[in-house]
């Protein structure tokens, strides 16, 4: 027989809700795959090839990561035994200085002219946001048809959200770092590496901290932003949501989840109003409760924000440069019954303006 026992006090005082415990990173080590392909015009053949890759940052215009993973180089040509080495920054000035240099794969490859044979590195190459790494793919293999590169051809040999590759040099010698090349000096530069890079990414997840809410895009953030002045109004089911809640929902959704490709319409006449609640029109929070219908009919959340703001551009048209009603200073200052003081804290944190 099994009696139910009340957990004892010590154990109520540990028990913390999900929703006071959200993530700041995802919780798998690789959230998404990708492969980059480079440019191949099948410009030369040689030894080697070493070059810089850089895990873009948010100066950069890069998605919220935490850290790229690169597993895989994939390479054509020759081959034969084809090293693959690292070194922290950039491989510049670092052509000869071996000591310098990580080796983090080594083996034999029969030839592949046609298709690119992959190499997966023993100890994949782990890049936060804005740093970067030199690496050098090198074949030991007699001869000059060892592994393919191209001349360079622009600043950026290959780039997209979070990675970017970079020009650097051939090595014209069969052995790693050899000072002496077939016709002389070893190297040529303004050259391109060509083959796939294939990555992992590590997503960092949004919490209600400035620093974190900023690294997001603009309708994430707007969306962010909908849902908390949603749940200020009475009329919105939003209201009967704790803000730990609506917090925990958010962090669970990734970077684009409430991204769209309708083009907003604004006019510069409208911008500035519509960044400053302080001129926002009263009717502004009547559109915002026209959510509750959105939601009920089930649209997905790109067009519910879409919408909302539309609304809330017709309304600021139609009158441009009246003041908030007296109540919606209330609405900004709720706070639920119950709040934790971690939410408020964490309220504390976000800009105190609509970035809108």
């Amino acid at each position: 027989m099994f009696l139910y026992q009340n957990p004892s006090e010590s154990e109520e005082e540990e028990y913390v809700p999900a929703v006071l415990r959200r993530p700041k990173v995802a919780n798998h080590t690789i959230h998404e795959s990708f492969t980059a392909d480079t440019r191949d015009h099948e410009d030369h053949t040689f030894c080697g090839v070493m070059f810089d890759i850089q895990c873009k940052g948010q100066e950069d215009g890069a998605v919220p990561v935490e850290f790229m993973l690169i597993t895989c180089l994939a390479v054509r040509g020759d081959l034969g035994p084809m090293t693959v080495w690292t070194t922290p920054g950039s491989y510049k000035k670092k052509e000869h200085a071996k000591e310098k240099w990580e080796c983090i794969y080594d083996a034999e490859h029969t030839p592949s002219r046609q298709n690119y044979q992959p190499l997966d590195l023993v100890s994949p190459i782990r890049l936060q946001p804005g740093e970067s790494c030199g690496v050098y793919v090198h074949s030991t293999l007699p001869g000059d048809d060892a592994l393919v590169y191209d001349n360079q051809r622009a600043s950026v040999t290959h780039e997209d959200a979070v990675l970017k590759v970079l020009p650097g040099q051939a090595h014209l010698s069969n052995r790693p770092f050899g000072r002496h090349g077939m016709w002389g000096f070893p190297w040529r530069e303004r050259r391109e590496f060509v083959g796939r890079v294939s990555y992992g990414v590590n997503y960092i997840l949004w919490n209600p901290v400035a620093n974190v809410h900023q690294r997001f895009p603009p309708a994430f953030k707007e969306a962010a932003w909908l849902l908390l002045l949603c749940a200020r109004k009475p009329e919105s089911p939003l209201y009967w949501l704790h803000d730990e809640v609506l917090y925990y929902i958010l962090n669970m959704c990734k970077y684009d989840w409430f991204s769209t490709h309708t083009r907003l319409r604004t006019t510069s006449r409208h911008e500035r109003p519509l960044r400053k609640w302080s001129q926002a029109s009263s009717d502004t929070w009547a559109a915002l409760s026209t959510l509750k219908g959105l939601a009920l009919a089930q649209l997905t959340w790109p067009l519910v924000a879409a919408k909302a703001r539309s609304l809330i551009l017709e309304q600021m048209e139609a009158r441009p440069g009246m003041a908030l009603p007296a109540s919606a200073e209330n609405d900004l200052q709720r706070n639920h019954v119950g709040m934790s003081p971690s939410a408020q804290a964490d309220m504390l944190e976000l800009p105190s303006q609509c970035p809108w």
